[in-house]
């Protein structure tokens, strides 16, 4: 009777753990889905069917502001150059800090403010 009692505890306790790490699962996604808002989209180029890369064309953005209901349209872009936080190590050792590109409208797409700087 003890174990059926305590296996039964066990049991629930499980269920109650596994219902909480859902429902925490749960709001830190809808946290992160929130963040940008609910009305932002983000294309970005992927592969063909071959598998190689597929790069997006210069009027991609000019062609998003062509649809109705959009608002804003801009563009970033991951350069292919590296900065090296230090020359005391190799180049080879260490991959830098990644280069990012956006432009100037970046901001404004996005509703946000430059909180400190220029």
């Amino acid at each position: 009777m003890v174990l059926s009692a305590l296996g039964i505890a066990i049991g629930i306790a499980t269920m109650v753990a596994v219902v909480g790490l859902s429902a925490s699962s749960r709001a830190d996604l809808m946290a992160r889905l929130d963040w940008p808002g609910t009305n932002l989209l983000t294309a970005e180029a992927g592969e063909d069917t071959m598998g190689n890369d597929v790069v997006l064309p210069k009027n991609a953005v000019s062609t998003v502001e062509r649809i109705g209901p959009v608002r804003h349209a801009t563009a970033t872009g991951e350069e292919d150059t590296r900065i090296r936080r230090s020359d005391a190590v190799p180049e080879e050792r260490t991959a830098g800090v990644t280069t990012q590109a956006a432009r100037p409208d970046l901001l404004e797409a996005l509703g946000a403010d430059v909180d400190q700087g220029v």
